[in-house]
């Protein structure tokens, strides 16, 4: 990834890089392909060591961000659809794990109306404001709030459900 010679001090001193872009890797590789999720990651790295300035809190959380988004912007522009096949916490632990509950979570998603749909992957994968979901849906904020409301009670309702059946 990066050299040793990149190293830079932070707002709270000096941050851990190695320990960063291998978040920012791992962070990648829930929505690509191992090579795609290295470029991303790269990119979020470089981009988070130009700003790191700009970062008012702890590191890891902003970096895991921009990795985020970039591996999303890299798998939008390739026409894909973004979401991962494995998605949350626990994509790390492979196919493997907690492979019910994505089960569990993706029947309940594919009961909400397309609106909703795309509000909640916009809002909770691609990380995204209600108000820039407005924007690029070209919605009033307002809806885009009322779509999530009933979105997470729909989502909480079915996944209840689906817990007492278990």
């Amino acid at each position: 990834m990066f050299s040793p010679a990149l190293s830079r001090t932070g707002p709270s001193g000096s941050w851990d890089w190695g320990a960063l872009q291998t978040l920012a890797l791992r962070e990648a590789r829930r929505y690509l392909d191992p090579d795609r999720a290295l470029d991303a990651a790269q990119e979020a790295a470089l981009r988070a060591w130009r700003r790191a300035g700009t970062c008012s809190g702890e590191p890891a959380p902003w970096i895991a961000t921009i990795a985020r988004r970039e591996a999303l912007r890299i798998a939008t522009r390739r026409g894909e659809d973004g979401l991962p096949e494995t998605y949350g916490p626990d994509a790390d632990r492979g196919p493997a794990g907690a492979a019910g509950e994505r089960l569990d979570m993706a029947a309940a998603l594919a009961t909400l109306p397309r609106e909703q749909q795309q509000a909640v992957f916009l809002r909770y994968w691609a990380d995204k404001t209600e108000a820039e979901i407005a924007a690029a849906l070209r919605t009033p904020v307002g809806t885009i709030k009322v779509r999530l409301h009933r979105a997470r009670a729909t989502l909480a309702h079915e996944l209840c459900s689906y817990a007492h059946q278990q």
